[in-house]
């Protein structure tokens, strides 16, 4: 039998409660997730009903079609911007652990020459989101240069293809300044992908995850 890994967008305080479920019952949360799918295929159908209000169903659409209007403004910043403070502090308190090491490092202002900072604002100059462009992100000796990375974007703000944005963003400044390809490394698998990035290599992190490394071509 052949085996096979995919990753899944999750609340985090949905995953949480999952794993303490999980670990109160005797499993592992891939366990739970393999036990659905097997019931799926079994039965043919989703083990449970799924129902929808019909008030709910319009609210559904009514935020769906907001979020198609949503206009985000995506800014580069670099040392000393008068934004530099404040996406710092937002990539410190997000919920993605690594905005911390992000928040670290522009204190510290270790993006030099053309490394930047891109952080995305919705129509009330709300931070929405974020990522880099710089030299070799959390892979130093690997000869692929210039790398996206700390790709992240708020909650309320999924859903709005706002990462690939960012990452357009980035790519248009990395051919400004003269490369002909950008890199990026991630666990994800198919998101990427989607923005026209092709799986070239794989190395291990620091943190103890495999990550694929993925190219952009710059036409």
């Amino acid at each position: 039998m052949s085996v096979t890994t995919f990753s899944v967008r999750m609340d985090s305080d949905i995953k949480r409660r999952l794993d303490d479920f999980c670990d109160t019952a005797g499993l592992n949360t891939t366990t739970a997730i393999n036990m659905f799918a097997r019931a799926v295929l079994r039965e043919n159908r989703l083990p449970f009903e799924v129902t929808v209000c019909p008030e709910d169903l319009k609210l559904n659409r009514k935020d769906v079609l907001m979020r198609s209007k949503r206009d985000f403004k995506i800014k580069r910043l670099t040392f000393g911007n008068d934004l530099w403070s404040r996406v710092a502090e937002y990539a410190e308190s997000c919920s993605w652990g690594a905005g911390a090491n992000l928040a670290e490092r522009m204190r510290e202002n270790a993006y030099n020459d053309w490394e930047s900072v891109f952080a995305a604002f919705d129509e009330d100059g709300e931070i929405s989101g974020f990522c880099t462009l710089e030299k070799k992100d959390v892979f130093p000796e690997m000869p692929y240069t210039p790398f996206i990375g700390f790709v992240f974007v708020g909650e309320p703000y999924r859903g709005n293809r706002l990462s690939e944005k960012l990452c357009r963003k980035a790519i248009a400044y990395a051919e400004e300044v003269g490369f002909d390809r950008v890199y990026v490394g991630s666990g994800e698998i198919g998101l990427y992908e989607k923005y026209g990035f092709v799986r070239i290599d794989e190395k291990m992190a620091p943190w103890g995850k495999m990550q694929g490394i993925f190219e952009y071509l710059i036409a």
